[in-house]
């Protein structure tokens, strides 16, 4: 806002001084045809006095014409040295501009809300009294506060060729989360997932995905802001004894 401000203020003078060199140029075409009228006049006159002996010699800059189209030539130059200026004024308007509106940015993304992941912990076993259940903690690790927090998640089996994907369109209740402050989301399962994974045998993967959205502090001034977003995948092992293990997974980690 402020680079097309100054821009169009720099131009204004531009304008003007275009008008300016175009008058300058129009009188030295204007007084051409006076000079060479005025000229034409002179060898007339001096051939008649000539013709009758009266010899008169006047020098070139005794004609007030010729002090006119300098003045209009020196007009010229000046104009054009004070356009050069402008031009060089306006080039560093945009660019302290440009440099103002890189700070802005640069403030507002090390002071907005950050909301990820600070960790999962897994209640349970397979094949014991009662399936796992995954406590997904996040957390808000910006500077100020992130509002209108959701979060949803899934498991998910696939096999090889297919992108594990968020199934679940429930989202839990919106929240505001201040600075380091959290939540954490249960994610009950029930044992036919565990009875697909085993039965895949290992040519299936089972993941953890998830995403959770949010607006920061200065997204919640503006008109229909695009909410950000963590998303994040885990791949789910099964060991002998029933445990079970996460570890990162390749891809489907993103956010905004």
């Amino acid at each position: 806002m402020t680079g097309r401000f100054l821009k169009h203020r720099f131009r204004i003078p531009e304008i003007a001084i275009g008008a300016l060199l175009a008058t300058a140029f129009w009188a030295i075409v204007a007084l051409s045809p006076a000079v060479n009228r005025a000229t034409d006049q002179k060898s007339q006159q001096h051939a008649q006095y000539r013709s009758e002996s009266v010899a008169i010699e006047k020098p070139i800059w005794a004609d007030p014409n010729w002090f006119i189209a300098l003045f209009s030539l020196c007009l010229v130059v000046v104009a054009a040295y004070q356009y050069r200026a402008l031009k060089k004024a306006n080039a560093a308007a945009e660019s302290a501009a440009k440099a103002a509106e890189s700070a802005v940015l640069s403030g507002r993304h090390q002071l907005r809300a950050y909301v990820h992941v600070e960790k999962v912990d897994v209640d349970g076993t397979v094949g014991g009294t009662k399936p796992p259940a995954f406590k997904i903690r996040f957390k808000n690790f910006g500077q100020t506060p992130a509002h209108r927090v959701s979060h949803r998640c899934n498991m998910c089996l696939t096999f090889e060729g297919k992108e594990p994907r968020i199934q679940n369109p429930k989202r839990h209740r919106y929240a505001d989360l201040g600075p380091s402050q959290g939540r954490t989301t249960i994610l009950f399962t029930d044992d036919d997932i565990w009875e697909l994974e085993r039965f895949s045998a290992g040519s299936g993967n089972l993941y953890l995905v998830g995403e959770i959205t949010y607006l920061d502090a200065f997204q919640v001034l503006e008109t229909n802001a695009v909410p950000r977003y963590t998303q994040y995948r885990y791949l789910v092992q099964v060991t002998k004894s029933g445990s079970v293990l996460l570890s990162g997974a390749e891809g489907g980690n993103d956010s905004s």
